[in-house]
């Protein structure tokens, strides 16, 4: 494999006529580059032998559509594009100056944005001798990451720690340590970004808990990488001996089998459903109370110039989540429409001077803001307990307190039950 297998031929030595190749021995500038995985594809894409293009087709890091939306913003294209991923990367190493937490800047058209594809993730100068079973691929990030959005180091996280540069809560450090210090503000009803893996993992960024406890998953290896690309086999349609990584980066519930008899995905999952089903329709309550509780009062609830609510009975329900970094609600109405989601730092309660108006965010109380964290922590990782079980259901128990009541067992006795330590 030669420079030109992926950056084109540069020079030609026939002559002046040969524009093709910039004529006579003259080069056409810096070798051409390109983000796109096709370039890989050319090899790496040739079924069934080397169908790891075919794999990454198949994952969330293919969304080519999720990148063109969020490749404008110099914010979200860190980890949403390889353009802007890899404008970031040396400044998040300390490798050129500047603010790791601050935005790059967009300088690609919407035309040339790529999402995740294999240059992000690995450097093609810098790939390896073995792949398949036993590989050693180099990425980006290996063994430590840098200090993270989310506040923390991820550290002896093997090749993980290149998952782990994004899938974080990307908020800063939330503990009840240091919760005074945006107590009062908008702040204090920030949500984790959607992608909240690294945190429940290694046991971070959560209220009513003690941080920074490792689960058993946090331990192995590789981290991430062993169950989501090794010890998980690629589709057998794209694998021809059913080995090494699998870039559709899809875990199996089956994997689970090699360590543990008894305890399988399904159990944990079916558990921390459950009480994530409780601690939401808790929150819904509790903040249904709350915006009753104001209109009662002779206040009035003004859904972010979208809706004016006046009447208490107006309002059927609440439904809880999150919306573009702030805990969230959708207001349902008694005749059946609803309004939402708003950031809850946006719905204001309007009163009478000299008392004036504040974000629902004021009234809702510091325990149910941290209990809505704490929710939106847990659904977003997506695991459903499985990436560290007691964690999840420490923050889970917590959340479920602090909202105003148990509603049954919980979940880490349900744990001890099953027998996991």
């Amino acid at each position: 494999i030669q420079c030109e297998n992926c950056h084109g031929p540069q020079e030609a030595g026939f002559g002046t006529d040969n524009e093709a190749h910039g004529g006579s021995f003259q080069t056409i500038g810096e070798p051409r580059t390109d983000l796109s995985s096709d370039v890989c594809a050319v090899c790496h894409g040739e079924p069934l032998r080397h169908a790891r293009f075919q794999q990454w087709q198949l994952s969330g890091h293919a969304n080519y559509e999720l990148a063109v939306d969020e490749g404008e913003s110099g914010s979200c294209s860190r980890c949403h594009t390889a353009n802007g991923f890899l404008q970031w990367l040396p400044i998040l190493l300390g490798e050129e100056p500047g603010d790791p937490t601050a935005s790059v800047t967009v300088d690609w058209e919407p035309s040339d944005t790529h999402p995740q594809t294999c240059a992000t993730c690995h450097d093609p100068h810098a790939i390896g001798t073995t792949t398949g079973i036993n590989t050693n691929a180099t990425v980006r990030i290996s063994g430590d990451t840098p200090e993270l959005i989310a506040g923390f180091k991820a550290v002896a996280v093997g090749r993980g720690a290149i998952c782990m540069t994004c899938h974080n809560s990307r908020r800063g450090l939330r503990s009840d340590a240091n919760f005074a210090d945006i107590a009062g503000t908008s702040e204090a009803a920030r949500a984790p970004h959607g992608s909240s893996q690294t945190d429940v993992l290694l046991g971070e960024n959560a209220y009513f808990v003690n941080v920074g406890v490792r689960g058993a998953h946090g331990l192995i290896a590789d981290t991430c990488v062993t169950c989501h690309m090794e010890a998980t086999p690629p589709p057998a349609v794209l694998a021809y001996n059913l080995g090494g990584t699998n870039h559709t980066f899809a875990a199996s519930p089956e994997i689970c089998d090699t360590c543990h008899e008894e305890i399988t995905a399904e159990v944990i999952q079916g558990l921390t459903g459950a009480i994530l089903d409780d601690v939401v329709d808790l929150l819904q309550d509790k903040y249904t109370e709350v915006l009753q509780a104001q209109l009662a009062a002779g206040y009035t609830i003004d859904m972010n110039g979208a809706m004016t609510i006046t009447a208490a009975n107006n309002i059927a329900g609440i439904e809880f989540g999150e919306y573009r970094g702030r805990q969230a609600l959708t207001v349902v109405f008694a005749n059946g429409t609803s309004v939402g989601p708003q950031r809850i730092p946006d719905i204001d309660v309007i009163r009478p001077a000299p008392l004036g108006t504040v974000g629902l965010n004021a009234v809702a109380g510091d325990d149910l803001l941290k209990a809505g964290w704490n929710w939106n922590l847990i659904n977003n990782d997506g695991s459903k307990g499985v990436h560290n079980p007691r964690f999840a259901l420490q923050v889970l128990d917590g959340a479920r307190d602090a909202a105003g009541g148990l509603g049954g067992a919980r979940g880490v006795d349900q744990l001890n039950a099953l027998g996991l330590r």
